[in-house]
């Protein structure tokens, strides 16, 4: 019972012929189960066939070859009567699937001396740009880690103050506003959108003050702690592209 598996598209499958070979069956038995059950098996995923060869009976039919993945072969066995020759191909059969698995998981060793050498130097590189990769992100992150400690909102000039001298990127806050309203996240009076007010992203923060008339209330926008983690890499990225 060699060669029971085969990878079709990179998936561990069988076919039915070989099903039928192994448990004395005829390939239209087979063929035909799998048809009239055609729904349970697509259950378990795509039920793949090949067309191979020509039936040599005057009509010129194709017949397919199913080729079923290890879900679908199971559930073609439990439909097969259990006697002794079944039973024996069944141990194979899970056996040959199983062992497949341990091959494909198992890493591959270096064959020489050479490629070991090479897969050093390919994982060296990786390290490398991951460590150049933290390196970039160092300002972020602490800007980021010096929000959270802080519970208070600010106001947005005063984010974008802070941003440029963290970053190193001239915005303004004519510009930074001009950003927020592009992208959608404030409207054309500079008020939040309700859809990032729910997400916690702005405030808006009622104050008083006095005129001739007597005393107003108004309210003025601020940015919490999660919407300048949330949009200080993209304003900044934004903005070092223009720069």
């Amino acid at each position: 019972m060699k060669d029971l598996i085969k990878q079709i598209d990179g998936e561990a499958r069988v076919s039915h012929r070989v099903i039928a070979e192994n448990t004395q069956n005829e390939d239209r038995s087979i063929s035909k189960l799998i048809t009239d059950n055609k729904a349970d098996f697509e259950i378990f995923g795509t039920l793949r066939f090949k067309i191979e060869g020509v039936v040599n009976n005057g009509k010129g039919e194709q017949p397919k070859t199913y080729y079923l993945n290890e879900q679908q072969a199971t559930l073609l066995m439990t439909y097969l009567r259990n006697n002794e020759v079944v039973k024996k191909f069944k141990l194979a059969l899970v056996r040959a699937f199983y062992d497949l698995k341990g091959k494909q998981t198992a890493p591959a060793l270096p064959k020489s001396y050479k490629e070991a050498l090479q897969e050093l130097i390919v994982k060296v590189e990786e390290i490398e740009k991951l460590e150049n990769k933290i390196q970039e992100d160092k300002p972020l992150v602490s800007f980021a880690k010096s929000v959270e400690a802080s519970v208070n909102a600010v106001l947005i000039r005063d984010w974008v103050k802070s941003l440029c001298e963290a970053e190193g990127v001239k915005i303004g806050q004519n510009r930074a506003y001009e950003w927020l309203r592009t992208n959608g996240y404030l409207m054309k009076n500079n008020e939040p959108y309700q859809k990032y007010m729910d997400n916690g992203y702005f405030e808006r923060v009622p104050y008083t003050f006095a005129g001739t008339s007597g005393t107003h209330l108004k309210h003025t926008t601020k940015i919490t702690g999660k919407g300048q983690i949330a949009l200080a890499k993209k304003i900044v990225d934004a903005f070092k592209e223009v720069a």
